[in-house]
């Protein structure tokens, strides 16, 4: 076990229905959970962004928190 805690943030691009389309490696954080995140970006969906009343892409920072838990 290699007992990694920290935040890792991405950017990813979310096309007009709230899908992802792609996303810019982080500036940091281990490649372990870098790894882990990247296997799992495709699956997020999002509330699409509104420019007046239409939807459009957009570029949003999503934060992942690895945290151990205590026992």
């Amino acid at each position: 076990m290699m007992n990694l805690e920290g935040t890792v943030i991405f950017r990813v691009l979310i096309d007009e229905n709230g899908s992802y389309i792609k996303h810019l490696p982080p500036k940091s954080g281990h490649p372990t959970l870098i790894n882990a995140i990247e296997e799992e970006l495709c699956k997020l969906s999002f509330s699409p962004a509104k420019q007046g009343d239409k939807n459009s892409m957009f570029w949003v920072n999503v934060p992942f928190v690895f945290k151990l838990n205590e026992m």
